[in-house]
């Protein structure tokens, strides 16, 4: 017994230092089944030589078990574009808009804070807006290295200020947002790097800055998009 789970460490020791990735899922008596997250895929019956570079393969073997962890996340979705209607007073309006996450992955359930920033130049008015907020998130499968795809469910709560500057005044907008619907992550470069894409709705109560202006409230049906890398 002693032998084989000594040749088992050799393997996986040999395997890292070759940036080959396993994952042992269970021992039992003198057999193990290993599952190969990449590199060469071995063949049931054949007889392997290991070979062992005692110099690096430690120092391997701490930055791949590091690297494949998914405890925490940073996530991105942007949008810039301009736009431009046919009236004859008409001036390009330029608008962009980052969304920043920061989280924590618990499997099942990952939770963290997040950063809004907008900006808006319509020509004689310019919107400078910040924001902040938190998500909850339940991944209907796990995700831990080695899953490639899942299905999760997305859920925030966000309040942002909107700063309005034109030639005679300067203004406070304010927006209040509950967001949730279903998303789908996917894997596809790496272990730790996912493309994210789904359907949001999303509750907004606009508070006017100005006495004049009228507050109200909105729905909103979207299809969102963005990027998450995990270590």
């Amino acid at each position: 017994m002693q032998f084989y789970i000594l040749f088992l460490i050799t393997l996986l020791m040999t395997a890292v230092a070759q940036s080959q990735q396993f994952k042992v899922n269970q021992i039992k008596g003198h057999k193990a089944i290993i599952e190969m997250l990449n590199g060469d895929i071995l063949n049931p019956g054949e007889t392997y030589t290991l070979q062992n570079d005692e110099n690096t393969q430690y120092v391997n073997q701490k930055l791949n078990i590091k690297k494949n962890q998914r405890n925490n996340l940073i996530g991105l979705s942007a949008s810039i574009f301009s736009s431009k209607n046919d009236l004859s007073n008409s001036t390009t309006q330029t608008i962009m808009d980052i969304n920043g996450r920061y989280g924590w992955n618990k499997s099942i359930y990952e939770y963290g804070i997040i950063g809004l920033f907008g900006y808006i130049d319509s020509g004689s008015l310019k919107t400078t807006s910040f924001g902040f907020g938190g998500f909850g998130t339940y991944n209907l499968n796990e995700n831990k290295p080695g899953t490639d795809f899942l299905f999760a469910l997305d859920t925030s709560l966000t309040y942002l200020i909107s700063k309005n500057t034109n030639a005679s005044q300067s203004y406070d907008d304010s927006y209040l947002s509950a967001s949730a619907g279903p998303f789908a992550k996917w894997f596809m470069l790496s272990n730790d790097f996912s493309v994210n894409a789904g359907f949001v709705y999303t509750y907004t109560a606009f508070k006017a800055g100005l006495a004049s202006a009228s507050s109200y409230n909105t729905h909103k049906f979207a299809i969102n998009a963005g990027i998450a890398n995990y270590f």
